[in-house]
């Protein structure tokens, strides 16, 4: 899934086939809820509507310069300066995301009421790779490997918890920030780290104004985030209820679910708090 002129330009340099490692921006993308669709649906049906969503998915991912690694499933999995650096690598991969949205809500609008409602969720992280050639004797596929892989991926994961379309990493945030909204969502323990890691959403292009009350909702946000993280449960439910009230911000309704997991059920808090969340931790809110 290289655009022809990169493929050649790939083979030519052995270094990139046989494993080099550089910055990069990695991107899983997962259609929602698809497996559980489909087997409701006829077959030819299920595959026409998956084929349909990858088209534009790789028209995204094209568009940008980026590389569609491979499918997995109903999963995407792309990379942003690969095989040769690009210094842009986050805006590109961030850029490709943003279309991807539209294009699904595109799709939504046309197809009405009548069709299962889609929903995408999309984790990017920046920072160092490997990538190469990986197989046996009769097949070889290019990819790439190692933490920041790890992370998109978990990044896309995360998402189904706070409800949102589009996160990334603290790293690629301040790559892009200067060019999309993005907001601080939440610090969270992903599978298999041992340090927090800031996880940030993606609203849309700074060349689209917020409108007003999207910008209240977002400060009623950082105020009910900055009140959970000192643990004054119901101010921070009064902000994230203003919040949810005025977008219907998914997020919100995360941390209102948790803050009345603490207020109304007793659940225990970590001693000491440090504000975290720990991925396995069931109080979810928007699903």
């Amino acid at each position: 899934y290289m655009p022809p002129d990169l493929v050649h330009k790939t083979m030519s340099v052995e270094s990139a086939l046989r494993g080099t490692r550089h910055q990069a921006s990695v991107m899983f993308c997962n259609l929602r809820n698809f497996t559980a669709m489909s087997e409701k649906m006829d077959p030819a049906e299920a595959f026409a509507m998956l084929n349909e969503h990858f088209s534009y998915v790789e028209e995204s991912i094209l568009s940008e310069h980026g590389i569609l690694d491979k499918f997995i499933g109903d999963t995407a999995l792309a990379t942003f300066g690969i095989p040769f650096p690009d210094p842009r690598d986050a805006i590109h991969a961030v850029a490709s995301a943003v279309k991807m949205r539209a294009a699904l809500t595109t799709r939504i609008s046309a197809v009405g009421g009548g069709k299962p409602r889609l929903r995408m969720g999309i984790g990017i992280a920046s920072g160092g790779v490997a990538s190469g050639c990986m197989g046996g004797a009769g097949r070889l596929e290019f990819t790439v490997l190692g933490d920041t892989v790890t992370i998109a991926h978990r990044l896309e994961e995360v998402t189904k918890i706070y409800g949102t379309p589009i996160l990334i990493c603290e790293r690629t945030r301040d790559a892009v920030h200067a060019h999309f909204h993005v907001r601080e969502v939440d610090s969270i323990l992903i599978r298999g780290r041992e340090r927090p890691l800031a996880v940030h959403e993606v609203l849309g292009s700074t060349s689209t104004e917020l409108s007003h009350d999207q910008m209240t909702s977002l400060i009623c946000y950082e105020l009910g985030l900055s009140e959970y993280r000192n643990q004054n449960w119901e101010g921070a439910l009064i902000h994230f209820r203003k919040a949810a009230t005025l977008t219907g911000d998914p997020p919100s309704k995360t941390f209102m679910a948790r803050c009345r997991a603490v207020v109304e059920n007793g659940i225990d808090v970590p001693v000491p708090w440090d504000g975290v969340w720990r991925w396995g931790e069931t109080v979810k809110g928007a699903g």
